[in-house]
């Protein structure tokens, strides 16, 4: 045993602290993510804090099968009390800490302990992500001095910012020894909060060789109603003794740095204080102007003229600054109150059913979590990779090149030649002698449709993706897309795009085209018309399942351009869940003066295949009786395509389709008189485009509307007061 204690010291890299107490709803999340590091060489300390609600029988589970995990079992003592026990038990040369209502990327630690090693620091510091469970909702966390990123520094003589960051201690690692020597551990305080701020201040006092690293790894959990940020009216006073501990800290060692905690004690507690309400915000404003008393804090360490002001005002009158608060908050309430007041009543309506449907989604769909749990062998999965050419002769080997090169080698490549006149065909047949994944096609110059369905055709996988020749992947692509698809079990998994603009691009054609390709949700969804409709119609950042599409039927449009926006659309609404792989970017999309979508915006008439997708999608879902289920998804798709299609034609062309357009509403009248009213005004103004035809429908809308308006102002009062409710709903929702 004391041999294999010795062996176990030795060859630990880090250690990972994991502080647990009641948290068996996030654990396996949070521990799964652990058991997944890419780093082996670690030891996991679970440190359960006399836990009564299955957390310890789920810590035993992963003691039992995975040698690295250690269960430290006590009395509840406190978080202080249970962080100081695992730093007592750690033997790895660095320190990790996690908290169990949080997870973490796999690579994380390995990330963390190269640059710690390379540079030799006691410290390499990251940012993070906010996680919100129910919504999949993730936005960037800012924790670390950008001002200093990638360099050795000590936070002290630098000046360095990251003073002025948020308390964590869980987005870094700490060499142990750097802690040990300085004396570096938890206020032990029993039922404390917010304990990793004296540890913070402490590491960065005394750190003399930090690094900075501009990444996340770590999900920082928000909505978990247990955690002190959700508690903060009861939690808050906890920072006196938080800084207490500070002070004394800093006045035996740092004695010059005593003005700049000083200036955090009063930051710290103000915004603790900015949240609050009622009476918990004057006790505790006048708790700070007692503990801040007597500080004679220079301008220069605040961050504001703001800040100092309102510094002196809760020192010397803390009953004025609870008085201007509480008319700051009414003023933000007569503004939203103006805002509901002068908002049309039908867009009041409008406004009031969608916050409904929202609120309705947010109680009953709960929101997919990362799914850690399952590992799928994927090495068995085949994916079809199928790429379409013509006189790409410049390009194509780069592509194809990528995708010999991937990590993932159970794969096919199908190349499609679309009756290429240069040299493509022979470098493709060269290519294909090279390796026997690859197959090569021939047809002639059918267009990308029919080309892409030729494909399809051929594919034997079990999983589908596309390449344009022009473009081409990471090397890590297909394995990454093909194992989060499996591990979150959707249908389809998206990742992001590094965007390239080919040389001597017009301005215009580099517009919006970032937004539109940026992913707007993360994680694994639940698919609506409100997530199908904003996300992009591009077939190559996608992993797509072949059952579907040969059971549904799914195809390109033969002889029709914009053939990815269909297919898509087929595809999403035979499928019920779709994964974001947001912030990986694997797919290069380079941007080109002489693509398609570039003609389109030069107004060439190109854009009319919108129109006829838009009619053809009506026909698949009637065909299929998928109509009545996505009704609302294909007018809202209806009237995006023949917009985007209207505006980039050609005058002369413009009068024909708008006819075409008007003749389709017309003849489905009973079918858009059902739709929302937004639809139907998003429709109404579709096919009365122009200057006359403007005219014409504000005169419409004054005949048929203004007397209901005029009704309907009766009804004001409610509206409003329904509208302020379902935004608090919602809020609490989030």
């Amino acid at each position: 045993i004391l041999e294999e204690a010795i062996l176990r010291k030795k060859s630990v890299k880090v250690s990972i602290l994991v502080p647990i107490y009641n948290v068996a709803v996030y654990l396996d999340e949070c521990l799964s993510s652990l058991a997944r590091q890419t780093l082996h060489d670690i030891e996991i300390i679970c440190i359960n804090d006399g836990s009564n609600d299955g957390s310890l029988e789920i810590i035993k589970k992963y003691v039992k099968n995975d040698k690295r995990f250690v269960l430290l079992d006590k009395k509840n003592s406190g978080y202080g009390d249970s962080m100081n026990r695992g730093l007592e038990k750690a033997t790895g040369e660095y320190v990790g800490i996690v908290e169990s209502d949080d997870f973490i990327k796999p690579e994380m630690f390995e990330r963390l302990y190269t640059q710690a090693t390379k540079k030799d620091a006691e410290v390499v510091k990251t940012n993070a992500y906010f996680y919100w469970t129910d919504t999949n909702r993730v936005s960037d966390l800012q924790l670390i001095d950008e001002n200093h990123v990638g360099k050795v520094v000590c936070p002290r003589e630098v000046k360095s910012n990251i003073f002025y960051k948020r308390p964590s201690i869980w987005s870094a690692i700490y060499k142990r020894d750097f802690l040990t020597k300085n004396k570096i551990n938890f206020l032990p305080t029993p039922g404390a909060s917010y304990q990793d701020t004296s540890f913070t201040f402490k590491v960065w006092l005394s750190a003399e060789r930090v690094v900075f690293l501009d990444e996340a790894f770590l999900y920082y959990r928000q909505d978990n109603a247990a955690s002190s940020m959700n508690n903060i009216g009861k939690k808050a006073p906890a920072i006196w003794r938080e800084f207490d501990e500070i002070e004394s800290f800093a006045k035996e060692k740092y004695p010059d740095e005593m003005m700049m905690i000083y200036e955090r004690k009063f930051i710290h507690s103000y915004n603790f204080l900015l949240e609050m309400r009622g009476n918990d915000m004057a006790v505790f404003c006048k708790d700070i102007s007692q503990h801040i008393q007597g500080y004679d804090i220079p301008e220069e360490y605040f961050q504001t003229k703001k800040l100092m002001k309102n510094f002196k005002m809760i020192q010397n009158n803390p009953d004025m600054f609870c008085s201007l608060k509480r008319t700051h908050m009414r003023t933000d309430g007569v503004k939203g109150y103006l805002v509901r007041r002068f908002m049309p009543s039908r867009r009041r309506k409008y406004c009031i059913k969608e916050m409904e449907a929202e609120l309705a989604d947010r109680k009953t769909n709960k929101g997919v979590k990362h799914f850690y749990l399952f590992k799928p062998e994927i090495d068995n999965c085949k994916i079809s990779v199928i790429v379409t050419t013509h006189n790409d002769k410049e390009i194509v080997k780069k592509c194809v090149g990528s995708l010999k090169a991937q990590t993932h080698k159970n794969l096919e490549i199908i190349i499609v030649n679309d009756g290429s006149d240069d040299e493509s065909k022979d470098i493709i047949t060269k290519l294909a002698k090279t390796d026997s994944r690859i197959k090569v096609i021939e047809t002639h110059e059918s267009g990308v449709a029919t080309a892409r369905n030729k494909g399809l055709k051929k594919a034997t996988g079990d999983y589908i993706m596309w390449c344009d020749s022009d473009d081409y992947y990471d090397k890590g692509m297909c394995k990454k897309m093909l194992t989060d698809l499996l591990e979150t079990n959707s249908d389809f998994a998206i990742c992001e795009t590094h965007l390239e603009y080919e040389e001597g691009l017009k301005e215009e054609l580099k517009q919006g085209v970032d937004d539109y390709l940026t992913l707007k949700f993360v994680g694994k969804q639940a698919l609506n018309p409100s997530i199908i409709t904003r996300t992009d119609a591009s077939l190559w950042n996608k992993i797509y399942r072949r059952d579907i599409i040969v059971k549904n039927d799914i195809n390109f449009p033969d002889g029709l351009l914009f053939e990815d926006a269909y297919f898509n659309d087929l595809y999403m609404v035979n499928s019920r869940s779709g994964d974001y792989m947001r912030n990986v970017p694997l797919y290069h999309y380079i941007r080109k003066n002489g693509s398609i979508m570039s003609k389109t915006f030069e107004n060439t008439g190109l854009s009319a295949d919108y129109r006829v997708i838009a009619f053809k999608l009506y026909d698949y879902l009637k065909a299929h009786g998928l109509y009545e289920k996505h009704h609302e998804l294909f007018w809202l798709r209806f009237n995006q395509y023949c917009t985007f299609a209207i505006q980039h034609l050609p005058k002369d062309k413009k009068k024909e389709e708008l006819k075409l357009i008007r003749d389709f509403v017309a003849e489905h009248k009973d079918e858009v008189d059902q739709e929302s009213d937004f639809v139907k005004e998003c429709t109404d103004r579709l096919v009365n485009t122009g200057i006359a035809s403007r005219c014409a429908r504000k005169a419409k809308w004054i005949i048929k509307y203004r007397p209901a308006y005029l009704f309907e102002m009766h009804n004001r009062k409610s509206q409003e007061a329904r509208i302020k409710e379902l935004e608090k709903q919602i809020q609490k929702e989030y």
